[in-house]
């Protein structure tokens, strides 16, 4: 899937200068931040100038501090993600099951052709979802 490298964070507590080394000072284009708070300072670092992070949830807690100023200079866009909790998933999956709602499905690939799925979708040509099968 293009992956060139993979960072385990807790390995390396200082993952966004990691990220910074790999990418010769540039960082990175985009950053899903699931940590919050904890981890939000390394997503700042790793970010590379204009790139986005997506702010998803709070997995290493809610303690923690930012600092404005490289997270300004970055002029990187954070923009917050809900996905709601268990319970809410469980009651739209029996809503649309009490109703009779499907998705729209545009296509279906297997994991193995996963690439090609990912690039048919990336061709923003597509009418309801693009599934890749597990």
């Amino acid at each position: 899937m293009g992956v060139g490298e993979v960072i385990d964070t807790r390995d390396v507590p200082d993952w966004g200068d990691k990220v910074r080394e790999l990418t010769g000072g540039r960082g990175v284009d985009r950053v899903v931040e699931v940590g919050g708070p904890g981890t939000l300072a390394q997503s700042v670092k790793a970010i590379a100038y204009g790139g986005q992070v997506s702010l998803v949830g709070a997995l290493a807690g809610m303690a923690g501090g930012i600092d404005f100023v490289p997270m300004f200079l970055s002029q990187a866009t954070y923009q917050p993600i809900a996905t709601g909790s268990r319970r809410d998933l469980e009651d739209l999956c029996r809503v649309m099951e009490q109703h009779q709602i499907r998705p729209g499905i545009d296509s279906v690939f297997s994991f193995e052709d996963a690439k090609a799925g990912l690039s048919h979708y990336a061709g923003r040509k597509v009418t309801g979802k693009v599934v890749i099968r597990h």
